[in-house]
């Protein structure tokens, strides 16, 4: 048995070719998009940090000493319990 006519063959190439500029037309449009809405995303994500470290910074004010902080931030023991009473003054 032959394969498909000519005309036949004409008419799948064009096909093939239409969905390939297509194809192609869609993923120009297509990765603006999406570069778009990664940036969006990035941008929103760094603000976002950006204002915990601020907000981090603020929590521990300066008249707080660091020796009482572990590497966890966790609040040490207190030698006199008044001590923190007595710093808010």
């Amino acid at each position: 048995m032959a394969g498909p006519a000519v005309h036949e063959r004409h008419s799948q190439n064009r096909i093939c070719d239409a969905f390939r500029r297509c194809a192609a037309g869609f993923c120009t449009w297509l990765a603006p998009q999406f570069t778009r809405a990664i940036r969006k995303t990035a941008s929103a994500m760094l603000s976002a940090a950006a204002q915990l470290i601020f907000a981090h910074e603020k929590a521990l004010s300066s008249d707080v000493h660091v020796s009482r902080f572990s590497c966890k931030h966790e609040i040490c023991p207190q030698e006199h319990p008044s001590e923190l009473r007595e710093s808010t003054y």
